[in-house]
């Protein structure tokens, strides 16, 4: 016998006696950003500090993909320069420095309550 045969069989063993089960394959989270809901959705801008540049409200029943590649088409023009591909809903965006958050989001980003309970208030 091999070295290499030895180890294969003692790690063999030790996956048939493990208490762990063995995971296949891992499941993959789908992002459902771009799936049309009941509620309007805003793109907007937002600077490093969380200060809304811009924002523009769509409707329900918008196309979510098309409105984001209308938005980067636009910012495109304006000389900025997507950093990725805003497959989740978001990409930053720069220009001569400045570095912007685009994104898309069901909370209208002028809204300033806070976004989760705190029991110290």
């Amino acid at each position: 016998m091999t070295a290499s045969s030895v180890l294969a069989q003692r790690l063999l063993y030790l996956i048939q006696i493990s208490p762990w089960p063995i995971i296949g394959t891992m499941s993959r989270y789908v992002e459902h950003v771009y799936i049309n809901d009941v509620w309007p959705r805003w793109v907007a801008i937002f600077d490093l500090q969380w200060k809304v540049i811009e924002s523009q409200r769509f409707e329900a029943d918008a196309d979510l993909p098309g409105v984001m590649e209308a938005a980067i088409e636009r910012l495109t023009a304006e000389g900025w320069e997507i950093e990725a591909p805003p497959r989740f809903g978001f990409s930053f965006i720069r220009r001569e420095g400045v570095r912007r958050l685009l994104t898309l989001t069901p909370r209208n980003p002028h809204d300033d309550r806070p976004q989760s309970f705190t029991p110290f208030k």
